[in-house]
């Protein structure tokens, strides 16, 4: 196997390890470089998640290329994504800005929801302490009229 190959099977390797520890523990490289029929790009996952990967590494880059060869595996629903590596630089991650800041967006719509949620809690949570107080203070008032029965007649058993 040529030095070339095994560098790109190196930064697939890395690619699917990292799927694995962060987003599908059944990702691996993808058999045969996606040539087989209905698998597009380097990384097989469990689920399709709308992305295709594809994986460079070579000594000189050439993004643009390499981006067209992601598009063209991608298919019409699926958004590109293209994983480089230049000899003795680190592995980077290549999206259209499009697709970054939809990312981005749905990144701030579900902290946001988060952030209702955990009003919302919190207001329950403040409404339970009130309801709670509440009920103790009434308890505390029939204790102090049970007290007070107490004292007039001297004891409950009379």
């Amino acid at each position: 196997m040529s030095h070339a190959k095994l560098k790109g099977n190196r930064l697939e390797s890395f690619i699917a390890k990292l799927y694995q520890r962060k987003l599908d523990k059944d990702a691996r490289r993808m058999p045969m470089s996606g040539a087989a029929d209905g698998f597009k790009g380097d990384i097989l996952k469990r689920f399709r998640d709308g992305w295709v990967d594809e994986c460079k590494s070579r000594k000189k880059i050439a993004i643009y290329d390499w981006w067209q060869q992601a598009i063209e595996q991608c298919g019409e629903f699926d958004k590109p994504v293209l994983h480089i590596k230049a000899d003795n630089k680190p592995v980077l991650t290549v999206i259209r800005a499009e697709d970054y800041f939809d990312l981005r967006e749905e990144l701030y719509d579900y902290i946001e929801q988060f952030d209702n949620i955990e009003s919302e809690v919190n207001e329950k949570d403040h409404y339970n302490k009130v309801t709670a107080v509440n009920k103790l203070k009434h308890i505390k008032q029939v204790l102090k009229q049970v007290e007070k029965l107490i004292d007039n007649s001297g004891s409950l058993n009379n």
